[in-house]
């Protein structure tokens, strides 16, 4: 099999590997839950039983969903923003190594700085509502985004360079024929950690403005209900694994659509 077919199966195993330990994850987690802790006698007011949850969201399961539908509007549209801005800012630096000096400072700040230390300031620049939620979260998935989209410009081909000079295609095809794959050869295995700081971000961003599922665990931990706050982180961690599963599926279809 040549080094190109190879690379078709590469992903697929990749995801078999993901599902396999995904599988085995959850059914060490519900014989702890449901078994161990028995056995252990720890008590239901640090880690709740299985059967004290199910009741909690059958109690709440309409508020769950309607704030974790906020939630996923929230990841959505704050990574989608991020991911935009992110094909431009990385486009454009790249061409001028001035620009990249220029914003490199701006690449090191959205990760070296604590998004809670700058919450209370976002706040006041964009109100106490959904807007400063979109604005944390895009600011916390912005650089794997960016970086993906550097890594891919500055990285061509061996002999691509030459073959261009030769043929001297026009800007455009240029840019959707040879820049866009190498773009999407970094990017799209980067957008599954972009995604997993636009959840982590969103939540901050809850938690703060009270909204989404962010402000449910909020809520429980002030009324001390263990059972609801575990619901709720569940279905948030449910939501992550499914954007996941997602973004793996199209990192499959890059790479078979041009295994680089």
């Amino acid at each position: 099999m040549s080094v190109r077919n190879r690379r078709h199966f590469s992903c697929p195993s990749e995801g078999i590997r993901f599902v396999v330990g995904l599988i085995l994850f959850l059914l060490l987690t519900l014989i702890v839950w449901v078994w161990v802790l028995d056995w252990l006698d720890v008590s239901p007011l640090l880690v709740p039983r299985w059967y004290e949850c199910w009741n909690a969201y059958k109690e709440h399961q309409n508020i769950i969903w309607e704030e974790g539908f906020k939630t996923v509007s929230h990841v959505v549209q704050s990574f989608s923003y991020a991911l935009v801005v992110a094909l431009v800012v990385g486009w454009v630096t790249s061409k001028n190594t001035l620009l990249l000096g220029l914003f490199s400072p701006v690449f090191v700040f959205s990760q070296a700085v604590p998004l809670i230390a700058i919450a209370p300031l976002i706040v006041v620049w964009f109100g106490f509502g959904e807007q400063s939620i979109l604005v944390m979260s895009g600011i916390v998935c912005f650089f794997p985004l960016v970086n993906g989209v550097l890594s891919g410009l500055s990285r061509p081909l061996a002999g691509d360079a030459e073959l261009l000079g030769w043929l001297k295609p026009n800007a455009w095809v240029t840019f959707f024929w040879y820049e866009i794959p190498l773009i999407l050869k970094f990017l799209v295995p980067s957008l599954r950690n972009g995604f997993g700081l636009a959840v982590v971000g969103t939540t901050v961003g809850e938690f703060i403005i009270g909204s989404g599922l962010g402000s449910l665990i909020e809520i429980a931990r002030a009324q001390n209900r263990v059972d609801f706050m575990v619901v709720s982180l569940m279905v948030l961690i449910g939501m992550g694994l499914l954007g996941f599963i997602l973004l793996w599926l199209l990192d499959w279809l890059v790479r078979w659509w041009r295994p680089l």
